[in-house]
C-alpha cells in the first residue's frame, strides 16, 4: 500500500511538487533551528583541551610507538566504503570490520529491532577479537543512535575501558537531528564519543560545545579508483546518481538544449553502474555532472562524494555553488553554478572552448590528488589524535 502511494503521488506532478517542496521546506526548517540553538550556547573547552579530556594524551600515543592502532570500522554503504576508503584506511592501521550474521557488508537497517540486532552483532565481533588477542583500539563508525543506540556504546565502553570511539557524519545538516528527533540523530550518540568528525564545517562547533572533540572531515577519494585514462571521449556529460529531484530537471534542461548527457543510476534507464566501471565512464565524459543539494531542496547543500571521485578522474566536473566547496577548490578548477540555467551556459561554453575545459579538469586533478585522497584525511586525523607519525606507512 505504501509503494502504491508513493507511485500515485510521484506520477501526479502537481503532488509531487508539492510533497517535494514541503520536505524540503521542513529539513531546512529544522537546520535553521539547530544553528540558532548553538548560536547562543557557549563552547567551555579548546579543541586541545577536550581531546586531553578524551585521553588522546602521551600514554595513549605510546602505544602506538611498535605498532599500528586496532581499529573496528562499523559502516554502512559497502559500495562507498570498498570503493578506496577502506583499503586506505587498512594502510594506517590493524583493520577489521562490521558484517553481518549471514555475512553482508554493514549494520543492519531494516526492521523493527535494529539496533538489538546490530548491538548482538557488535559484542560478539568484538568478543571475537578479543579471544583472538586483537581487541580494538578504536571503534569507527559512520552512524546514528537509531542504528546502533547509545546504551549499546555505552556498554561497549564499560566493557572495553580504554577504546577510543569515533564517529564521521556525512550528513550533518540533516540527520544531526534525525526528523527533528535529537536522540534518533548523530546527536544521540554525543555521551558515547571521544571524538567526532563532520563533514558540516559549523557542525564543529556544534560538537565543541557539547564537550565532544570534532574536526572537519570532508569526504575525499581513491586514486586506486579514480583516475585519468587516455581514451575517447563518447560523452558530452556524464551522470552518475539516483534520478530524483533537481537531478531529473537539471538533465532535462541540458538535454533540451543539444547537450548530449549520459546518466547511469537508480531511476535512470541505463540503471546503476558497477564500481569497476565508473571511472571509465567518468573519463569517457568530457564533463561530469555533480549536484549538490541535499534531498528534494534546490537551494541547500552539502559535500558529495561525487565532488572527490570526479576531480580525481581527471574530467572537468560541474556542480552547485556550495560554500563547502569554495574551502576546498579554487574558482579556476571546478565549475559552480547556482541554477538550472548557468549549468546550461556554463556547460554550453565549455564545449566550445576546450583548452579551458581541459585546463579546469587538470587544475582539479591535481588539487584533488594533492589535498584530498583518503591517506591524506587519516594522515591528519591519526596526527590530531597523537598518533605517532612514523607509524603510517603509506
Amino acid at each position: 500500500m505504501k509503494n502504491k502511494l508513493k507511485y500515485f503521488l510521484k506520477r501526479n506532478s502537481f503532488i509531487f511538487k508539492v510533497n517535494s517542496f514541503v520536505k524540503s521546506e521542513i529539513v531546512k526548517y529544522r537546520y535553521k533551528k539547530i544553528v540558532n540553538s548553538y548560536k547562543t550556547k557557549v563552547q567551555t573547552y579548546s579543541l586541545e583541551e577536550l581531546l586531553i579530556l578524551k585521553g588522546f594524551d602521551g600514554n595513549w600515543s605510546n602505544k602506538f610507538v611498535d605498532r599500528k592502532p586496532r581499529i573496528f570500522y562499523l559502516g554502512t554503504d559497502e559500495f562507498q566504503d570498498k570503493s578506496g576508503f577502506l583499503q586506505a584506511l587498512e594502510k594506517f592501521s590493524i583493520l577489521t570490520y562490521f558484517t553481518r550474521e549471514d555475512g553482508g557488508y554493514g549494520q543492519y537497517k531494516n526492521g523493527t529491532n535494529v539496533i538489538k540486532c546490530n548491538s548482538k552483532r557488535l559484542f560478539n565481533l568484538f568478543s571475537q577479537a578479543e579471544e583472538n588477542q586483537n581487541t580494538p583500539d578504536i571503534l569507527l563508525m559512520q552512524t546514528s543512535a537509531w542504528r546502533i543506540g547509545l546504551d549499546t556504546l555505552i556498554k561497549l565502553k564499560n566493557k572495553y575501558k580504554e577504546i577510543k570511539i569515533i564517529n564521521i557524519s556525512m550528513d550533518d545538516r540533516h540527520s544531526f537531528n534525525l526528523y527533528g528527533n535529537p536522540q534518533n540523530g548523530v546527536y544521540g550518540l554525543l555521551p558515547a564519543l571521544d571524538l567526532a568528525l563532520t563533514a558540516a564545517p559549523e557542525a564543529v562547533n556544534w560538537y565543541l560545545k557539547e564537550n565532544v572533540p570534532s574536526l572537519f572531515f570532508p569526504e575525499a577519494s581513491s586514486l586506486e579508483f579514480f583516475f585519468p585514462l587516455n581514451i575517447e571521449k563518447k560523452y558530452d556529460v556524464g551522470f552518475v546518481g539516483a534520478n530524483y529531484g533537481i537531478r531529473t530537471k537539471i538533465v532535462e534542461s541540458l538535454k533540451n538544449n543539444g547537450i548530449n548527457v549520459k546518466c547511469y543510476g537508480n531511476g535512470w534507464e541505463n540503471g546503476r553502474l558497477p564500481l569497476d566501471d565508473t571511472n571509465k565512464f567518468f573519463n569517457e565524459c568530457r564533463i561530469i555532472l555533480g549536484v549538490g543539494t541535499i534531498g528534494f531542496c534546490e537551494d541547500f547543500y552539502a559535500l558529495k562524494l561525487r565532488d572527490f571521485d570526479a576531480t580525481l578522474s581527471g574530467s572537468c566536473y560541474i556542480t552547485h555553488r556550495n560554500k563547502d566547496l569554495e574551502l576546498l577548490f579554487d574558482e579556476n578548477e571546478i565549475v559552480l553554478c547556482q541554477s538550472n540555467d548557468e549549468y546550461v551556459t556554463k556547460i554550453q561554453f565549455l564545449l566550445k572552448n576546450n583548452e579551458v575545459l581541459e585546463d579546469r579538469a587538470k587544475r582539479s586533478y591535481i588539487r584533488a590528488r594533492d589535498f584530498h585522497t583518503y591517506e591524506i584525511r587519516f594522515k591528519s586525523l591519526f596526527k590530531a589524535i597523537k598518533l605517532p607519525v612514523n607509524n603510517l606507512q603509506e
